[in-house]
């Protein structure tokens, strides 16, 4: 897939479905790319990460830890805050890249329950007996 094909599907995600209520889906779009963890591998997907980084998403670059120029590519994304993190690309249950994966979706589990918690409390404080 092409570096323009990636920011195309990633736009693509949050289009309006046809027929949906317009506030509901002002609602939700908000949510979706801070919920996003976006992986990449090199150079070509540098606008992919842009978006999902200035979207406030999270972007991870993985990398060939056998691969000199792969490591230097990942590394040269996170120096210049393309990418909120480098990993190894190895998704292996045993892997620091799948703690670091675990991590980062519970981090976002949290934001989310957190966000309902906060969205409905005005409303559970009126329940009170």
């Amino acid at each position: 897939m092409t570096k323009n094909k990636k920011t195309e599907a990633l736009a693509k995600i949050i289009k309006k479905p046809y027929g949906e209520d317009d506030k509901i889906i002002l609602e939700q779009k908000k949510h979706i790319f801070p919920n996003m963890i976006y992986f990449g591998d090199g150079k070509s997907d540098t606008p992919a990460f842009t978006m999902v980084r200035d979207k406030l998403g999270i972007p991870l670059a993985v990398f060939n830890p056998n691969d000199e120029k792969s490591i230097y590519e990942a590394r040269g994304l996170l120096k210049r805050n393309t990418v909120k993190y480098i990993s190894v690309a190895d998704f292996s249950p045993e892997s620091g890249t799948y703690v670091l994966i675990k991590s980062i979706v519970k981090e976002i589990a949290d934001r989310i329950i957190y966000y309902i918690e906060k969205k409905n409390k005005p409303a559970m404080q009126g329940l009170s007996h």
